[in-house]
């Protein structure tokens, strides 16, 4: 696994930066408190020809999705700090179960690019190879 920093302290000779800012802000969605699937997804517009089908429920605070170039589905939790992969044991497009692969505090983003997995953190980033479920955990 390979790391790289961002520094949140401007670099350079003291006095040179002395004047620079550094904000943010992170939007908070409000959760979804309906239980029927048919009224969640009536609720989400898309464009005429597409469709929203529920295919997870309560698996936490899910924020990022990433499909891996092997079909399994990938999402972050940056509440619970970590990466799950989503199980659909039946093979029936719902999945019904998840299991942590990766975890660090605030893990937010998950990216796939070929057999490289790019996970983000608010201040990190990490590489690994993904080429199998293996590697990034059973």
């Amino acid at each position: 696994m390979a790391i790289a920093q961002a520094s949140s302290q401007p670099q350079g000779e003291i006095g040179e930066f002395s004047d620079a800012t550094i904000s943010g802000s992170v939007l908070e969605p409000e959760p979804i408190t309906t239980s029927d699937d048919a009224e969640l997804a009536a609720q989400i517009e898309v464009p005429e020809g597409f469709e929203i089908t529920v295919v997870a429920r309560d698996f936490g605070n899910t924020r990022m999705l990433a499909i891996h170039q092997s079909g399994e589905v990938y999402a972050t939790r940056r509440t619970e700090g970590d990466v799950i992969r989503l199980l659909d044991g039946n093979e029936d497009g719902i999945f019904e179960d998840f299991r942590t692969v990766a975890a660090r505090p605030g893990m937010h983003g998950i990216a796939f690019d070929g057999n490289t997995a790019y996970l983000a953190t608010v201040n990190d980033i990490y590489t690994r190879p993904s080429m199998t479920t293996a590697v990034l955990g059973n």
